[in-house]
C-alpha cells in the first residue's frame, strides 16, 4: 500500500492539501489534514461546497463538520457505512476507501481538454487569463516610482500600469504602393519614390498603429470579398481567379465609362464646350480608352449640326465684336450693353430653340414618311416576285400547248423518273439516317454522361473546397492551441518525476492482474469440485434407491434380508451425518476466519487509542457545558 499511499498524498498535495514532506502514508495523517483534505476533495469535485476545511476546537463544530463532510461523500454515491467518526476517528483502510472514492470523483484534466471547444475565443481567453495572471503577479507600484506607467516583470517582458498613458484609437489616410516594382512604369515609380515613409505621413506618431491596423483590414476584407465571389460563380465557366478579377475590372471601368458618356451626351446639348473638353479628356486617360471621338452622332444629327453650323459663327462673332466694344465704353455702360445683350442672346437663344423644336418635328414627321413609303416599297416588291414567278408558270404552260400529246408523254416520263429517283433517294436516306440516327443517340448519351460527370466533378470540387476551408481552419486552431500548450507546459514544475509514479502505477496494475488471474483459478478449482461432489452425491443417492428397492424386495420373504435393510438405512443415515457434519464443520472454519479477519481489524483499528481519544473529547464536550450553564447563570 505504499505506492498507493504516496500517489493518494501527491493527489492531494495537487489539490492543495497542506501535508508536510515527512508523510509518506495515510496512516500518519492526522485529525486535522484528514479534514482538510476531504473537504479540498468536495470543493475540487462540486465548488459550490461551503464546508470549512479548517479543523475547530470547539466539539460541537467537530461533530457538525463530520456530519456534513459524510452527508456530502453520501449524495456523491458511496454506499459504504459513513458517519462523523469516520472522519474523527478513522482508521487507515475505512479512510483509504473513502478518499479513493473521493479522488476517483475529481475532475479529470484530459476529459475537459477534449470536451472543451477548440476555437479562436477559447485561444484568446487562455491568453488573456495567462496575461492577467502574469500581472497581477507583480505588486502594484505607485505612479511616481514607474516610467511612462512601464513595468518589468523580465528581460524581455514590459506592461503599462495605469491609463495615464494610454492613447485614443484614432486612424489617419495612408498612402504606400501596391504591386511589384518591375511591373509599375515610370511615373509611378518616381512618384513612390517621392512618397513619404508610413510612419512620416501621420499627425502623432502614436496614430501609425491604428492606421496600418485598420489598412489592413480594409484590405484583407477585400480580398475575403473578391474570393468569396469567385468560389460563388459557376464553376462551368472555367475560369481562374485573375481572370475572374480582369473581367470585373473591364465591367466596372466600362460602367464608369458609360456613365462619363451620357454626362458627355448632356453638356454637349447645353452647348457647355469647356466641361465637353474635359469629361473627353478624362475619358481618354481611361483605360483601353479609343482615341476616336466617343459620340457618334447619327445622319439626322450631322444635318443638325450643318444647319446650325452658319448661326453658331454668327453667335461667336456678334459675341466676340460685342466683347472689343465692351472694352471701350464705361463701367454703367458695360452693365446696361450686359443687360442688352444678355435680353437679346436669351430672345436669340429661345429663337433657336424654337426653330430646333420645329425642325426636330419636320425631321420626325419626314422620318415617318421614309418608313412608310420603304414598306410599300417592300409590300410592291414582294408583290412582283410573285407575280413573275406566275408568268412563268404560265408562259411554259402555253409554250407545250401546241404539241401537248408528246409533251404529256415527257411529263409523264419525267414524273415518273422523278418519283423513282426519289424513291432511290429515300432508300438511301433511310440507310444514312439509322446510322446518322445511332450515332446521334451514341453522342447524345455520351454527351448526357459526360454533364453528369461534370456535375459530379464540380461538386466534388465545392466539397474539396469547404474541407480545405475546414482543414485549414482546423490546423491553424490546432497550431494556436500547441502553441498554447508548450507555453504552460514550459510553465510547470519540472522537478516532479512522473516515470516513477507510472512505474508504480504499471506494478499495481500487474499485482491486480496476478490476484485476479489466482482468485480465477482458485473459483475453477472450487467450480471443479463442487461438480464432483454434486455427481457423487447424486451417484449415491440413485445407488442407495436401487439398492433400497432390491433389499425391500427380500425383507418381505427372508430374515436375513430385513436385518441387512435395517443395517442399509442405518449405513445411510450415517453417512449423510457425517456430510452433515463436514459441511457443518467447513461452515464453522469459515466463521472463525471470518472472526479472526474481524479481531484483525479491530487490532489495527487502535481501538484503545479511539477509546482514548473519545474519553478526552467526552470530558472536553463536559467542560464545555459546564462553562455554558455558567455563562447562562451568569446572565440570568
Amino acid at each position: 500500500m505504499e505506492e498507493v499511499d504516496s500517489i493518494i498524498i501527491h493527489t492531494l498535495k495537487q489539490i492543495g492539501c497542506d501535508i508536510p514532506s515527512e508523510i509518506v502514508s495515510i496512516r500518519e495523517l492526522s485529525v486535522e489534514l484528514v479534514i482538510q483534505a476531504s473537504v479540498k476533495c468536495l470543493q475540487a469535485i462540486n465548488s459550490q461546497c461551503n464546508i470549512s476545511s479548517v479543523f475547530p476546537e470547539n466539539m460541537s463544530a467537530r461533530f457538525r463538520i463530520g456530519t456534513s463532510i459524510a452527508t456530502a461523500c453520501q449524495e456523491l454515491g458511496y454506499h459504504g457505512e459513513l458517519g462523523y467518526q469516520t472522519f474523527l476517528y478513522a482508521n487507515e483502510q475505512e479512510f483509504r476507501k473513502v478518499i479513493l472514492f473521493l479522488i476517483e470523483k475529481l475532475p479529470k484534466d484530459t476529459a475537459e481538454t477534449v470536451s472543451e471547444p477548440i476555437g479562436r475565443s477559447t485561444l484568446l481567453n487562455h491568453s488573456i487569463a495567462a496575461e492577467l495572471k502574469r500581472q497581477l503577479s507583480v505588486p502594484w507600484l505607485p505612479s511616481y516610482c514607474r516610467k511612462n506607467n512601464l513595468v518589468n516583470i523580465g528581460d524581455a517582458y514590459w506592461f503599462f500600469q495605469g491609463n495615464s498613458s494610454f492613447h485614443p484609437l484614432h486612424t489617419e489616410k495612408l498612402s504606400y504602393p501596391f504591386g511589384l516594382t518591375k511591373l509599375l512604369s515610370k511615373g509611378q515609380k518616381a512618384c513612390f519614390s517621392n512618397m513619404k515613409f508610413v510612419t512620416s505621413q501621420t499627425k502623432d506618431f502614436r496614430n501609425n498603429f491604428a492606421s496600418l491596423i485598420d489598412d489592413n483590414t480594409k484590405m484583407f476584407e477585400k480580398e475575403k470579398e473578391c474570393e468569396n465571389e469567385w468560389h460563388q460563380i459557376d464553376m462551368s465557366a472555367k475560369i481562374s481567379k485573375d481572370e475572374h478579377l480582369q473581367k470585373k475590372k473591364e465591367r466596372l471601368l466600362k460602367k464608369i465609362k458609360q456613365s462619363f458618356c451620357t454626362q458627355l451626351n448632356v453638356t454637349a446639348n447645353k452647348n457647355t464646350n469647356k466641361n465637353a473638353d474635359i469629361l473627353k479628356e478624362v475619358l481618354d486617360t481611361l483605360p483601353g480608352a479609343e482615341k476616336k471621338s466617343i459620340i457618334k452622332g447619327s445622319r439626322f444629327t450631322h444635318a443638325e449640326k450643318l444647319h446650325f453650323t452658319k448661326e453658331e459663327k454668327n453667335l461667336v462673332e456678334l459675341t466676340q465684336r460685342k466683347q472689343e466694344l465692351k472694352d471701350e465704353v464705361s463701367e454703367e455702360e458695360k452693365q446696361q450693353k450686359q443687360a442688352s445683350e444678355l435680353q437679346m442672346l436669351q430672345n436669340e437663344l429661345n429663337r433657336l430653340v424654337l426653330k430646333f423644336q420645329d425642325d426636330q418635328l419636320e425631321i420626325r414627321q419626314m422620318t415617318a414618311q421614309n418608313n412608310q413609303i420603304l414598306d410599300n416599297t417592300a409590300i410592291l416588291e414582294e408583290e412582283s416576285k410573285i407575280q413573275e414567278t406566275e408568268y412563268r408558270i404560265k408562259k411554259n404552260t402555253i409554250d407545250l400547248l401546241p404539241d401537248a400529246k408528246t409533251n404529256i408523254s415527257k411529263l409523264e416520263q419525267l414524273v415518273e423518273n422523278s418519283s423513282q429517283r426519289l424513291i432511290n433517294l429515300n432508300e438511301q436516306w433511310e440507310k444514312h439516317r439509322v446510322r446518322l440516327l445511332e450515332n446521334y443517340r451514341n453522342l447524345k448519351t455520351k454527351q448526357k454522361t459526360r454533364a453528369s460527370e461534370m456535375e459530379t466533378k464540380i461538386n466534388q470540387i465545392q466539397v474539396l473546397r469547404e474541407k480545405i476551408k475546414l482543414i485549414s481552419q482546423e490546423t491553424r486552431d490546432k497550431e494556436e492551441l500547441l502553441k498554447h500548450f508548450i507555453s504552460e507546459y514550459e510553465r510547470l514544475p519540472k522537478d516532479v518525476n512522473r516515470s516513477v509514479y507510472t512505474k508504480r502505477i504499471l506494478e499495481i496494475v500487474a499485482n491486480i492482474k496476478k490476484q485476479k488471474l489466482q482468485i480465477s483459478n482458485v473459483l475453477i478449482d472450487t467450480r471443479s469440485l463442487q461438480k464432483d461432489i454434486n455427481f457423487l452425491s447424486g451417484n449415491l443417492d440413485r445407488t442407495f434407491t436401487v439398492t433400497d428397492e432390491l433389499v425391500f424386495k427380500n425383507a418381505t420373504k427372508d430374515e436375513f434380508s430385513k436385518k441387512s435393510y435395517k443395517l442399509l438405512a442405518a449405513i445411510h443415515e450415517n453417512f449423510a451425518n457425517l456430510i452433515k457434519t463436514v459441511e457443518e464443520t467447513g461452515t464453522v472454519l469459515r466463521e472463525i476466519r471470518d472472526l479472526e479477519e474481524q479481531i484483525d481489524k479491530f487490532n489495527d483499528n487502535e481501538i484503545e487509542e479511539n477509546l482514548q481519544k473519545l474519553r478526552n473529547d467526552l470530558s472536553q464536550m463536559k467542560k464545555e457545558n459546564d462553562e455554558m450553564i455558567a455563562k447562562l447563570k451568569v446572565i440570568k
